[in-house]
């Protein structure tokens, strides 16, 4: 089963966690928004997560599931035949951006 939806985030996953392996690189921060406008954390109605570098190599994950595990709002379940399944705010795989 292709989900095309999901291949955007796995890829900036890889350019991302890629880039912990190689030389330093100064690189800029990425806001990702699902209203299509930035807006700082102060300024967004809703309840935001920010994961910093430090705290992602600090939980020691081997993926994306690893890095999210405790996170508010953010369960991860094991599934053997499809891997990882993440639910956001009650939201299943199949309703995630």
């Amino acid at each position: 089963m292709a989900l095309p939806h999901l291949r955007p985030i796995t890829l900036s996953l890889l350019v991302a966690f890629s880039a912990a392996h190689a030389d330093d690189t100064a690189l800029s921060a990425v806001n990702v928004t699902a209203k299509g406008y930035s807006a700082s954390d102060l300024e967004t109605p809703i309840s935001t997560s920010t994961l910093e570098r430090e705290e992602i190599a600090r939980r020691g994950g081997q993926n994306l599931g690893d890095a999210l595990r405790g996170e508010p709002g953010v369960a991860i379940s094991n599934d053997s035949a499809q891997g990882q399944n993440p639910t956001l705010r009650g939201l299943g795989k199949d309703s995630i951006v």
